[in-house]
């Protein structure tokens, strides 16, 4: 065994394990070869890159055909088998009954039905890669990762930056009309940067120069600078990395290797007080002006509102009290919607909207307005809490001279947190270039809250700042702060607390007609949209389809069954993979071990950041996962018995 002088990783020169024909060889060595290049284009691009292919079959699908087209070919031609554990029948069984909630809606939803089935259909990676690795594999696979890693590392910053350029031709409208080559995402990102990290704790040499260590914090500041971007842009991302980090150092039998990422910690440290001492240094001192309260201040150098634009009855002064009406506005929701007299922010009235049902429950539209004098739209509303602790927020729709929707743009969001004095919503978005008229609709997202709402106003002008950074929140130590918060508890950040809320009602909604409704055996299969079937589309080109939590997804699809199964599979596979690698240890095979702790790693990094995210629904993500289970049953299949049994 040698050692590489720069990094400090072990070599070793292996050979096939496999006693197959240099033709099954040569033909499984193009799949893996496949295989890998397609986890390194989802790795290092993304969803950009899951977009690729040719008419409705992406490259994910065509890779996965060659896949099973490769594993007859060897299984016929060779003979190779692989043994039947609780853990494969389990994933037979979960694999069967996806199938089963699937085929039936094939004539119904076509090819949504088919997208959606990826949760379940992907799982064949996991057959293929089990019934194909081998110790010579596992072993391979391990090198490669370590060379990828470093430059992992490095591309990092890079394709965040290229995605803050491209991502501003991303219409949040309108799903899938520009999705860039370089995606980065949060969720996906944080999932590899655990994995890197823990190659590079539980698989690197602890025997290293200082020209070793010091490339190692090269390495190192990367990856902890994108699990701080990360955890900041979704409470996913930074569960994911918390949780995959504390999972390394519980594995890790050497803590000299965190001393690389304790150093990076220090340079970002000292970079991020360098940058706040220079932007104090060099920002202009702003000269006092008054409180702004009808729209958001405009960026420095920009000009102001050009337009004031009319609301029919934005003050709520006109109609009459204590009917249940609004004048001017047009009600959706069972609640009560009242004019009321006294205590308004401005004026002598106000509206009140009662949301007696779940979140997002009850919303008002406004009129319709003509859209003239600048390419933006600063919205500003004035809230407060009367019953309950009710959230607003507020999105507005657009239209073109022929009165043809555009799309509909989420502005802003306040949380009153049962506070009742008034508190202001505002917001500015970028219009549509061909926009001509809008109006706006208001939304409470808590339930079962009441919200009093004054002072409505809405201007155009230059507001929305040309360059904008990757979608997401911004890249701060508050954010971090209010992510950490909102996991927890109630958050200041609207935003947040909207999102929680919205996602608490709608899987509050999905156990309410399985374990306890109708749907407890079957579940709604696989093609629906769940949104639209649940009453939860937020989007009006119905493009939200999942609830954002793969447990849910299958609960809502297969039914308590199905969840059963999920988890039993789970279970079975980390229970499996943990008594793998004490086996593996108590064996001195320590190279197997350390990619039984590596995959480990990946596997509750995917397992967390798909409780947040449809991580698993996409290929980008689902293709990964499948791929480490079945590199996880392969490892658990080389297991010896005498130290598995002990």
């Amino acid at each position: 065994m040698t050692e590489d002088s720069t990094l400090g990783l072990p070599v070793e020169a292996d050979s096939p394990g496999q006693a197959s024909s240099p033709e099954t060889q040569r033909v499984t060595r193009i799949f893996l070869v496949a295989l890998g290049a397609l986890l390194l284009g989802y790795m290092f691009l993304g969803r950009g890159f899951a977009h690729i292919g040719i008419g409705p079959i992406y490259i994910g699908d065509w890779i996965l055909l060659l896949g099973i087209a490769t594993t007859a070919f060897v299984t016929i031609r060779a003979g190779v088998r692989a043994p039947l554990t609780w853990t494969v029948a389990l994933l037979f069984a979960f694999v069967a009954l996806g199938a089963a909630r699937t085929v039936p809606y094939l004539g119904t939803y076509g090819l949504e039905a088919l997208r959606d089935g990826v949760l379940w259909g992907y799982a064949g990676f996991a057959f293929i890669v089990y019934l194909l690795a081998d110790r010579w594999l596992l072993r391979g696979a391990f090198r490669a990762y370590g060379w990828v890693v470093p430059i992992f590392a490095l591309w990092l910053p890079i394709s965040w930056n290229l995605f803050a350029a491209a991502s501003a031709n991303i219409d949040p409208s309108k799903p899938g009309s520009f999705v860039p080559l370089v995606f980065f995402k949060g969720g996906d990102m944080a999932v590899h940067t655990v994995g890197a990290i823990a190659f590079l704790v539980l698989g690197a040499s602890a025997a290293w120069s200082a020209r070793t260590f010091l490339w190692r914090v090269v390495i190192a500041v990367p990856l902890l600078w994108t699990a701080f971007v990360a955890g900041t842009s979704n409470r996913g991302a930074l569960v994911t990395a918390a949780v995959g980090i504390i999972v390394i150092a519980v594995l890790a039998r050497r803590s000299r290797n965190w001393l690389p990422f304790l150093a990076a910690i220090g340079v970002l440290a000292v970079a991020g007080i360098f940058e706040a001492v220079l932007a104090q240094t060099i920002a202009p001192t702003p000269s006092p002006s008054p409180a702004q309260t009808v729209a958001p201040t405009p960026p420095p150098g920009r000009s102001p509102g050009a337009y004031s634009l009319v609301v029919n009855n934005a003050g709520f002064e006109l109609g009459t009290v204590n009917e249940d009406t609004i004048a001017g506005w047009t009600i959706h929701g069972s609640g009560s919607h009242r004019v009321v007299q006294g205590g308004a922010y401005r004026g002598a009235r106000f509206a009140s909207m009662q949301n007696v049902g779940k979140a997002y429950g009850d919303t008002i539209s406004s009129s319709m307005f003509a859209f003239k004098g600048g390419p933006d739209i600063a919205v500003s509303a004035w809230v407060k809490a009367m019953v309950g602790q009710p959230i607003l927020e507020i999105y507005v729709t657009w239209y073109d001279r022929s009165g043809s929707l555009i799309s509909s743009r989420f502005v802003s969001a306040q949380a009153t947190h049962g506070v009742g004095i008034w508190q202001q919503c505002a917001g500015a978005v970028v219009a549509p270039a061909n926009a001509t008229t809008a109006e706006l609709t208001l939304f409470e997202t808590s339930g079962n809250a009441v919200i009093g709402i004054d002072e409505v106003t809405v201007r155009s002008g230059d507001y929305v700042p040309e360059q904008v950074p990757p979608k997401g929140r911004p890249a701060t130590l508050q954010q971090m702060i209010e992510n950490v918060l909102s996991i927890f508890g109630p958050t200041s950040d609207g935003g947040l607390e909207g999102s929680k809320q919205f996602r608490l009602a709608w899987w509050g909604k999905i156990v309410q007609y399985t374990v306890f409704g109708k749907y407890f055996w079957t579940g709604k299969g696989f093609g629906v949209n769940l949104a639209d079937a649940d009453g939860f589309q937020s989007n009006l080109d119905d493009s939200l389809r999942s609830p954002h939590n793969t447990e849910m997804t299958v609960l809502a699809r297969m039914g308590v069954p199905g969840l059963l199964l999920w988890v039993a599979l789970q279970s079975a596979f980390i229970v499996g993979l943990v008594r793998a690698i004490v086996a593996h240890r108590r064996a001195r095979d320590q190279r197997i071990a350390i990619v039984a702790g590596l995959i480990l790693a990946y596997w509750i990094a995917m397992m967390i950041d798909t409780s947040f995210d449809p991580y698993l629904e996409g290929p980008q993500g689902g293709i990964w996962f499948w791929v480490i289970f079945g590199l996880g049953l392969a490892v658990t299949r080389l297991v010896p018995r005498r130290h598995l049994a002990s």
